[in-house]
């Protein structure tokens, strides 16, 4: 709040603070000197840059992350010509692929999950999971 005149005035909703230096009490034979405030200075920011992977290694991974998505694209269809055939009273996929599509899907992106943020071998072993779960589904479900 202010007056006419311009002056800041404390209302009921703000609080005036007032720094006050206090007189330090002087030690006998030792001169008089203000205390040393030291601030600590903020610690520079860790910057950590990745190392650029191998192409065969990015191609993997971007095979496998296709395998992932592309099944969970596949529990998406059977899942729907499930809906479609319980609404229309047509044959629709049995329960056994109705449940092991959408498990295989999940299985799937957790591994490739695996596979991109791991190295070495967690990553090798995920890869392959996927495809070992890619083939499975294809081959008991599909019969390719």
């Amino acid at each position: 709040m202010t007056t006419q005149e311009g002056m800041a005035v404390a209302g009921s909703d703000t609080e005036e603070l007032q720094t006050t230096l206090l007189p330090i009490p002087e030690q006998p034979g030792a001169p008089a000197e203000p205390p040393v405030v030291v601030t600590p200075q903020p610690e520079a920011p860790v910057v950590v840059t990745p190392v650029p992977q191998p192409a065969r290694v990015r191609r993997w991974r971007g095979l496998t992350g296709s395998l992932a998505v592309g099944l969970a694209a596949l529990a998406v269809v059977v899942l729907a010509s499930g809906v479609f055939g319980l609404f229309t009273g047509a044959p629709g996929p049995g329960v056994a692929s109705l449940v092991a599509h959408p498990v295989a899907a999940v299985l799937a992106l957790v591994a490739q999950h695996f596979a991109d943020r791991r190295r070495g071998r967690v990553a090798g072993f995920a890869a392959l999971a996927i495809v070992a779960i890619a083939a499975a589904t294809l081959w008991f479900f599909w019969w390719i």
